[in-house]
């Protein structure tokens, strides 16, 4: 074979090898719809991808975060909504009791029968749980928080859980806050497990700037703008006694039993005070609740624009990827028909 000849064949295996190479990987391409498969299709989008899919598992995780406290604090709201029931009937019955010309001893002592089960009724709700879990024990989910007499076994701990990058919710309410009445002066006051960790720094530094500025004016701003400040102060803090709401119903079991209606006019003001006891914490949960959807909404945009980034770095374009397929099996066939007329072999080939 000459040389020319054999210069021809090589340069003719090379081309074809190439062609069929670019043939191999846009047929991997068009399979799997994407344009890096490989670290080497695309070594700084491959960084870029693997990155966006870090993100994207770590939003994942927090959406399960949030369906989790949103199931655990929607279940509270439900249970203290039917504990807000209970109390709305011992108030009725209570009042309807209070007075001599509308009840007696036979009434008031049948009413005690009615009242009994709205207590057992309020103690189931203490004890409820949600799948294996107490959910008004604080840290102790696994045994009963509450028992028959009404003390609380449960710990005061919150469950904290990370909805976002540094920003974490109370997924539950402690069982001495809602039936005990503990912290319940502090009820109109910010509550620090309501706020996003990332927004509780500026809260404090406003606090702190807010305190500052009455003390300023404690010390040298006239009597009458001192006076405002506090009564601005009371007016935003909400303050009432809180009460233990199984002694409430204990009490009025007491009364309607002993048919002495002073002790039975006496538990209708304490009944409102659980009851707004339990509205304020319906009201916490409430706020949590809030801020788990505006979370999620947030979370989703999020989702959303890290799958969309990832499709703008690996996914191919279709309509693109099958005219160079096209393309290359035409390149393909010419080189090989052009090589075969341009290297077929004489007679005297062969016999050299």
């Amino acid at each position: 074979m000459r040389v020319s000849d054999s210069m021809n064949y090589s340069n003719t295996k090379l081309s074809i090898g190439k062609n069929r190479s670019e043939m191999s990987e846009l047929q991997t391409q068009a399979a799997s719809q994407k344009r890096v498969n490989k670290p080497s299709d695309d070594p700084v989008g491959t960084t870029k991808l693997l990155s966006s899919r870090t993100e994207t598992k770590t939003i994942d995780q927090y959406v399960k975060n949030l369906n989790v406290a949103q199931e655990f604090l929607n279940f509270t709201d439900q249970s203290l909504d039917e504990l807000t029931q209970v109390y709305m009937r011992a108030k009725e019955l209570a009042l309807s009791q209070a007075n001599d010309p509308s009840a007696g001893d036979l009434t008031r002592k049948a009413v005690a029968q009615e009242v009994k089960q709205l207590y057992n009724q309020a103690l189931q709700i203490a004890n409820r749980k949600l799948g294996n879990r107490f959910i008004f024990g604080g840290y102790n989910t696994t045994s009963k928080p509450f028992l028959n007499d009404g003390s609380y076994k449960g710990d005061r701990g919150d469950m904290m859980i990370e909805i976002n990058k540094g920003s974490y919710v109370s997924m539950n309410l402690p069982g001495d806050i809602v039936f005990l009445g503990r912290d319940a002066k502090k009820t109109g006051v910010t509550d620090p497990m309501d706020v996003p960790q990332d927004n509780l720094q500026e809260l404090q530094r406003q606090e702190q700037e807010n305190q500052l500025h009455e003390n300023e004016t404690s010390v040298r701003g006239p009597a009458g703008e001192q006076l405002t400040s506090e009564f601005q102060q009371k007016e935003y803090e909400v303050f009432f006694e809180g009460e233990n709401i199984f002694k409430v119903l204990s009490d009025l079991e007491i009364g309607l039993s002993a048919n002495d209606k002073y002790t039975i006019q006496d538990t209708i003001e304490r009944i409102d005070t659980s009851m707004d006891q339990i509205v304020h914490a319906r009201a916490k949960v409430g706020s949590r609740v809030m801020n788990l959807s505006n979370t999620m909404e947030s979370l989703q945009k999020s989702s959303v624009e890290e799958k969309a980034k990832q499709s703008n770095i690996e996914d191919i374009d279709a309509y693109e990827l099958f005219s160079k397929l096209s393309q290359n099996e035409s390149t393909l066939q010419a080189t090989m028909s052009t090589s075969a007329k341009i290297l077929q072999p004489s007679l005297l080939d062969f016999l050299r």
